[in-house]
């Protein structure tokens, strides 16, 4: 499956980390936010560990067990477009979401997978999704201006809720999280030196943008990298 296109940023600082802690009136955030102008140096070997001597009881490291380690079993997502974000509600139910406007959604393991487009959204790039339950999602579209949007579903996917579209021509939505169903924030790269995050504490009805002045400022061209998702903690 060929790798989704980096999105050029000529502009963003090398190696440059913002950590951001958001107080909501119900939670908190902490989102790490990183900018890169380039690719990250490749990090080095692993250090070695040493076997334990006999009789020594072993570390909390070799306690894992690498014969044990995880197995991989091919699944059919039911779709030929490719997904770049997924989100697990349990073991049982999983979320998957794409180009092409495509989503995914498991309700039995992974044994089988339903996958379908939004209706009018076959030109977006879902590239984060977020199951609350095997009912309830948020899908959050990354790009330039209207490109950047965020819909909802309480019904399994039959029907698809548009909840937000940027209206900002230099914002580019880049992930989301949620607490729960009614409580979640979504986050830009930065807009004239200015971090763009929103929340909702309504299931999405309204999406509220924090207050540039309640966040450190963003250096020119700072961004958070659409990394499916998992940029954004909370």
């Amino acid at each position: 499956m060929p790798m989704p296109p980096r999105r050029p940023s000529p502009t963003r600082p090398v190696a440059s980390i913002a950590l951001l802690a958001i107080a909501l009136p119900s939670a908190a955030a902490a989102i790490a936010a990183a900018g890169c102008a380039g690719d990250a140096p490749e990090p080095g070997p692993p250090a070695a560990s040493s076997p334990a001597s006999p009789g020594t009881a072993p570390s909390d490291a070799e306690r894992v067990h690498p014969h044990h380690e995880p197995r991989l079993t091919p699944q059919s997502s039911g779709t030929t477009g490719r997904l770049q974000a997924v989100s697990p509600v349990d073991e049982r139910v999983v979320w998957a979401s794409g180009v092409g406007g495509t989503y995914a959604l498991t309700t039995d393991g992974g044994a089988t997978w339903q996958a379908h487009v939004v209706p009018g959204g076959e030109s977006l790039e879902f590239r984060d999704v977020h199951g609350v339950s095997d009912r309830v999602a948020y899908l959050l579209a990354a790009g330039t201006g209207p490109a950047s949007r965020i819909y909802k579903t309480v019904d399994a996917g039959a029907s698809w809720i548009p909840q937000f579209t940027n209206d900002n021509p230099k914002a580019f939505f880049d992930a989301l999280a949620c607490w729960d169903d009614r409580h979640a924030i979504a986050v830009s790269d930065s807009v004239d030196r200015q971090f763009v995050v929103l929340f909702t504490e309504t299931g999405g009805k309204i999406w509220t943008r924090v207050p540039p002045d309640h966040l450190p400022a963003a250096q020119d061209g700072e961004g958070f990298f659409a990394a499916s998702g998992t940029n954004v903690a909370v």
